[in-house]
């Protein structure tokens, strides 16, 4: 005798505007976006478009947690995206090296995110902080 009891799982649900997202789920979603940036990396060869559409995929990545309501992981996210969009070639200008105007300008307006989201959430602005962001254009 077959037992046909089917077992159901809440997955998502929405409260008010925001969306609520098993953690279970949540991780499996989020980590499409990580299989992105890797196949990124494994077959694009022009670093510099590597490097801008590897960050495009993890400020996704960021935005679909920060919907999810996971901020923490949320920054986390758009850190590493900021930190991506550096990872392209360096050339060599008047005062030093720095990355192509694109990518140094996606740096910039992805800092300016970051900033806008830590306000938005105050717990968050040690983790940006401790990223040092502004200061890593500087050094280089």
């Amino acid at each position: 005798m077959k037992n046909n009891k089917k077992n159901y799982r809440l997955v998502a649900r929405l409260q008010g505007e925001a969306l609520t997202i098993g953690c279970e789920e949540m991780k499996r979603l989020a980590a499409d976006y990580d299989r992105r940036v890797a196949s990124l990396y494994a077959q694009e060869r022009n670093e510099d478009r590597r490097a801008h559409l590897a960050s495009v995929e993890m400020e996704r990545k960021g935005d679909f947690l920060w919907a999810c309501g996971a901020r923490v992981l949320a920054m986390r996210a758009y850190l590493e995206a900021e930190k991506l969009a550096l990872d392209g070639r360096y050339y060599d200008h008047e005062r030093g090296l720095y990355p192509a105007g694109e990518l140094y300008h996606r740096s910039r307006e992805l800092a300016q995110k970051i900033h806008r989201c830590a306000a938005a959430d105050r717990r968050l602005l040690q983790l940006v902080d401790t990223y040092q962001i502004s200061a890593r254009l500087q050094r280089r």
